[in-house]
């Protein structure tokens, strides 16, 4: 099952400005995980199996091999895969207007990129409490 949460990051400005947001990440259980490793490598081996019964020589060897070994190797770590941070909403430091950012698969924090309204470079970064002093 997959579980959608929320959590405090902070977007920083080149100016030191900061702002406040929420950090979409999707959470996936043992279930979940299993089942997105097996439907990779069902496409990685069916496409093996696709190509190799085509009629271009070299083509159709080297494609179904490299699918055959890549089959595993892409379940692995979609098995290995618990997380995946999906969007930040909040407010640019830069422009001070509300802004979403998406994340790639593999995208962690901090990450670096810029703002899609006026393209002020921004970093996400976690929001830490104050530590006591």
């Amino acid at each position: 099952m997959v579980t959608q949460e929320q959590h405090a990051v902070l977007i920083k400005g080149n100016n030191g400005a900061t702002s406040n947001s929420l950090l979409t990440v999707s959470r996936y259980d043992r279930q979940a995980r299993v089942a997105r490793a097996l439907k990779i490598l069902g496409i990685c081996w069916l496409s093996a199996i696709g190509f190799f019964f085509t009629f271009i020589p070299a083509f159709h060897l080297v494609s179904a091999l490299v699918l055959l070994i890549l089959g595993p190797v892409l379940a692995y770590k979609r098995y290995n895969t618990a997380f995946i941070n999906d969007k930040v909403q909040g407010r640019c430091p830069a422009c001070a207007q509300e802004i979403t950012v998406d994340f790639e698969t593999d995208d962690k924090l901090p990450k670096w990129t810029y703002c899609p309204l006026c393209k002020a470079p921004i970093q996400i970064v976690v929001d830490e409490p104050p530590k006591p002093s």
